[in-house]
């Protein structure tokens, strides 16, 4: 998620607090706070984490936050991911006099606010997993090591000065020769080594091979 793409929407929408959101299905939707939004994308109602009738009351028409006919019939939520922005002034006078006491955002501060003041929801229609459990951190956890990952961090692994020890990789490329360059190294996929890196496919300490070079399947740098 870029950060600076979420603050510059809250300032353009000229809104009081912006809540980062993505589109939920059923068999998950109970696990979030829920919205419901007007057509422009004003926040009407927060729920946190609902159950039976009051999780069907949370359904909206999520083609309003721009997903396709299929993709809304889908995912009916729009859930929270707990990331927000806040005016300067709206956030220190809902601490300092509205809710001393309140120890949560998603279950006190978020809900109370919907009903007095402008929160807009801004879509994240991309990879994020909740970590809130043992098993959604281990499953997180396990996706970067899948031969065919669904998402990746990045596009490319950016390596400036710095030196690369221990790789050999496939289907390698070299768009510039880097500051040291030996035999045997080649670097794959979405790697870029800048002029002054360093790079060598054996490791040494002493000047003696310690172990061999290791082999990284789709890009990287170890």
């Amino acid at each position: 998620m870029d950060y600076m793409d979420f603050v510059q929407n809250h300032r353009e929408s000229m809104a009081d607090i912006t809540l980062s959101c993505l589109p939920m299905d059923d068999s998950r939707a109970s696990d979030f706070g829920l919205m419901k939004i007007d057509s422009k994308g004003r926040i009407l109602s927060f729920s946190e984490k609902p159950k039976g009738e009051d999780l069907k009351a949370m359904q909206v028409d999520t083609m309003v936050l721009g997903l396709s006919q299929d993709e809304a019939e889908k995912k009916p939520y729009i859930a929270s991911m707990g990331v927000y922005v806040f005016k300067k002034e709206i956030l220190l006078n809902l601490l300092r006099w509205r809710f001393q006491i309140a120890n949560d955002f998603g279950s006190g501060v978020i809900p109370a606010s919907a009903r007095e003041f402008y929160m807009k929801a801004s879509l994240f229609n991309d990879y994020w997993e909740d970590v809130g459990t043992i098993r959604s951190f281990f499953e997180a956890n396990r996706i970067p090591s899948r031969a065919r990952p669904r998402h990746t961090a990045h596009n490319r692994i950016h390596v400036s000065n710095k030196a690369a020890w221990d790789s050999l990789h496939p289907r390698s490329r070299e768009p510039r020769r880097p500051k040291q360059w030996r035999f045997r190294l080649r670097i794959g996929a979405r790697c870029r080594l800048q002029r002054q890196s360093r790079a060598s496919p054996l490791h040494s300490d002493q000047g003696k091979t310690e172990r061999p070079a290791s082999t990284l399947a789709c890009g990287g740098v170890t």
